[in-house]
């Protein structure tokens, strides 16, 4: 008797399929969160500066 293929996935097949998935839109979005925390410490940064150096009398 042959033996039929079933295209259907099984069940194991889509929970590993959703788990590397969730992983790799966790990574993704890990990665955009670093960029932005980075951004943001930048720009923070060179606010700073900005009012020291506007309040600092200038003899």
């Amino acid at each position: 008797m042959a033996k039929e293929l079933s295209t259907t996935p099984s069940i194991d097949e889509i929970n590993d399929l959703m788990k590397r998935a969730r992983r790799e839109r966790n990574q993704y979005i890990a990665e955009g969160v670093g960029s932005l925390v980075a951004k943001l410490k930048a720009a923070s940064r060179s606010f700073s500066e900005t009012v020291a150096s506007k309040l600092a009398p200038s003899h």
